[in-house]
Parts: structure tokens; C-alpha cells; sequence
């Protein structure tokens, strides 16, 4: 590893999408690595102008080719565990615990299944109104809806809405005349 240049992070627009020269030094870098434990930060200064977060999600996108991620059983045990210990500040540091997983990967099986603020009971009348309400008025921006549940989320209210509530909406045609 020591032909390979490590420098200071260029300052730029690191939300822009990424090039082929920085796909390349992603690619260098990493296959010199054990894939079971990267230094994410030590990538990010090979690479230059994205951080560590962002290397290890195009990483793991590039390498999964759009594969789904499956989470099971003893990993949901070991996360809500890592949860407890760490706490919620900062999922890089967890995806050391779970190889092939991205930071992303890891927040969203927390926040979006796991968190044990999440309410997983039916939903109740005042919240099914309230989804129709919302969705006459936002159309389908799920995650805008959301933000008036806190315990829900905008997964589970969107397939509350499409499984049962979108079937009872009474459906009035406009500008049919009898």
C-alpha cells in the first residue's frame, strides 16, 4: 500500500455524482483492503473529495450491483445490542459489525424497523382520517405525511393507505353529467 498516493481531502462539492477517476481510486484503494474490515477514512483521503460515509456507500453500491440488502435475525439482535452501547449517534462506526452493510444500509434498518419508538400496533380511526386527510392534501409525499406521526413511518403509512384506506375512499368521478 505504499505506492499509493494518500493526500488531504480536496475541498469541493462532494454532493456531486461521482467520476470515473474517482471510481477508479475507490476501486485502487479498496482492493488492497480486506474487504471484512476497510478503512473507510483512509479511503476517503485516497479518493480525495468524498468523505468516509460516501466512499462506503458507493462502495457497496458498486460491488452489490442493486442487490437487495437482507437483514436476519441474530444481526437485528446484534444491531438493537450495538444500539444500546453506542447509542445512535454515528451508524459509521457500526458498519464495522456488519460486512457488506453501508452506513445507510444499517440507519435505515434501525430507524425504519427496529427503533423501539416505532408504534407497530393496528392503526386506530383518528389516524386512518388523519392519512386521508394528509394524502388529499400532500398526494404522495409519504415522508412529508409522516412528519405529523411521530411512531410511524412513511413506509408503513403509505402501505396503510394503498392496502386498506385507498379501497374505502368513496371515488366521485368529476365532470361526468347524468
Amino acid at each position: 500500500m505504499s505506492d499509493l498516493e494518500v493526500g488531504k481531502p480536496k475541498v469541493t462539492n462532494s454532493k456531486r455524482n461521482w467520476n470515473s477517476e474517482e471510481d477508479k481510486r475507490l476501486q485502487e484503494i479498496t482492493q488492497t483492503m480486506n474487504t471484512s474490515s476497510i478503512n473507510w477514512g483512509l479511503v476517503a483521503q485516497y479518493v480525495q473529495t468524498k468523505n468516509s460515509s460516501q466512499c462506503s456507500y458507493r462502495y457497496n453500491k458498486l460491488m452489490k450491483k442493486d442487490k437487495k440488502v437482507v437483514w436476519n435475525r441474530c444481526e437485528d439482535i446484534k444491531l438493537l445490542e450495538l444500539i444500546e452501547t453506542k447509542g445512535t449517534s454515528n451508524f459509521q462506526d457500526l458498519t464495522q459489525y456488519f460486512p457488506g452493510k453501508t452506513e445507510l444500509d444499517i440507519f435505515e434498518r434501525y430507524k425504519k424497523k427496529l427503533d423501539p419508538q416505532l408504534k407497530k400496533s393496528k392503526f386506530d380511526t383518528e389516524e386512518d382520517a388523519l392519512i386521508v386527510k394528509l394524502h388529499n392534501e400532500y398526494g404522495n409525499k409519504w415522508n412529508d405525511i409522516s412528519k405529523f406521526f411521530k411512531d410511524r413511518t412513511a413506509t408503513m403509512i403509505k402501505n396503510r393507505y394503498y392496502s386498506f384506506l385507498k379501497s374505502k375512499i368513496e371515488i366521485k368521478p368529476i365532470g361526468i353529467k347524468k
